[in-house]
């Protein structure tokens, strides 16, 4: 047999050096020609109604009677359980297409990481489709990355969290697409009463149909950290330098472990000039701690503009939890000042998870406790929305 070993050595050889140079080798991925994110503008040179360099174009508002997709990227899904979301949707008057072999498992994924990403890819390019949402997060998005190269199509919304993070960081950083974090499909382990569910609906049709900018409102128990603050009041005291002005960026982040599981890849988040929003599941102080340090020390958090938290559910004791993020952004402001942190706005698990787009300008306000969207993260000017 040894006197096929050259043979087959040169027959590699040629392999590899057609796959160097042939069309695999050309295959084009998303951000594969810019692995570096697309918002570098100082704050102060964020347009006021103009968008972030990268995003080019807006998608329009949904109409009734629109076709949407649900898609299963990440972990496996029980079909029952995304029946409460699609049941929603189309109580927004939209006609919704799952996927096909929904229930398909393969280990705890939904599929094999080809069958996941072919199902994602046809609801992208899908032109009939408008806008797409997740049936749940789970684990299995970090394995689909990187996307193959969207075709020049109409930008159309994406929905999902938790463990989709890694996906709306990819589009929305380096494809320039405006996702949104917010609900997927399958219904909360935790369901919401008829209160918080009409609310967490009237914000979903908003993010969906209406241009008018996002905007979330912290709960006013506890919306502003200790040591953060930049509003008056008894128990405030803002640190040096931290006036009342808000804070100014650009929308990014998501779930904590998720943006972490990237660190070291060519997606490695970089926050500078962003207003930074996290939740999380299930993750006690320590390990909180351990990720936000593991940022800090990568560098991801140099620049940060501001810090708005969602929920940190089943994460242990508050308290501590903030004694945490005060030491992490304590002094990451300019001259060493703190960075505005905010807490308890409706994003997150096991509670209300309100739609934020990425990539938009934003302000994160101590005064009032909204982290506000300056521009819409929608097309205003189509008149077929009018």
């Amino acid at each position: 047999m040894y006197r096929f070993l050259p043979a087959l050595s040169n027959a590699f050889c040629l392999f590899f050096i057609r796959f160097l140079s042939g069309p695999v080798s050309r295959t084009r991925y998303l951000g594969a020609a810019s692995p570096q994110a697309l918002w570098k503008d100082p704050v102060n040179r964020i347009p006021e109604n103009g968008l972030p360099s990268g995003i080019s174009c807006l998608p329009v508002p949904l109409a009734e009677g629109d076709l949407v997709g649900v898609v299963a990227p990440a972990g496996s899904v029980i079909p029952e359980k995304i029946q409460p979301g699609v049941r929603m949707l189309e109580s927004l008057g939209l006609r919704v297409r799952v996927q096909a072999c929904l229930g398909r498992t393969h280990r705890y994924l939904a599929g094999t990481d080809e069958i996941r990403s072919q199902n994602l890819m046809n609801m992208l390019t899908d032109p009939d489709i408008r806008a797409v949402f997740c049936a749940r997060g789970g684990y299995g998005s970090l394995r689909l990355l990187p996307l193959p190269l969207l075709p020049d199509l109409p930008p159309k919304l994406f929905m999902g969290y938790s463990d989709i993070t890694a996906l709306l960081h990819y589009l929305s950083r380096h494809a320039g697409w405006i996702c949104l974090h917010g609900p997927v499909m399958a219904s909360s382990p935790e369901p919401l009463d008829a209160s918080a569910r009409a609310r967490q609906r009237e914000a979903v049709r908003s993010a969906l149909f209406s241009p008018a900018p996002v905007a979330l409102a912290a709960e006013p128990a506890d919306m502003i950290l200790p040591g953060f603050c930049g509003a008056s009041g008894p128990d405030c005291d803002p640190p040096p330098g931290m006036g009342p002005e808000p804070a100014i960026g650009i929308t990014a982040g998501g779930n904590l472990t998720s943006l972490c599981h990237l660190l070291g890849t060519p997606w490695q988040p970089d926050f500078s000039g962003c207003i930074l929003f996290l939740e999380d599941i299930g993750e006690p102080p320590y390990k909180i701690d351990r990720m936000l340090t593991q940022l800090r020390l990568a560098g991801c958090l140099d620049g940060v503009a501001g810090v708005a938290l969602g929920r940190f559910t089943d994460c242990g004791d508050h308290d501590i939890l903030h004694d945490i993020f005060r030491e992490i952004f304590g002094d990451l402001g300019p001259k060493g000042a703190s960075v505005l942190v905010m807490a308890e706005f409706p994003i997150g698990h096991a509670g209300p998870n309100h739609p934020l787009p990425l990539g938009i300008p934003a302000e994160l306000d101590p005064e009032t406790g909204i982290l506000r969207c300056r521009i819409s993260h929608l097309n205003a000017a189509d008149a077929r929305h009018a």
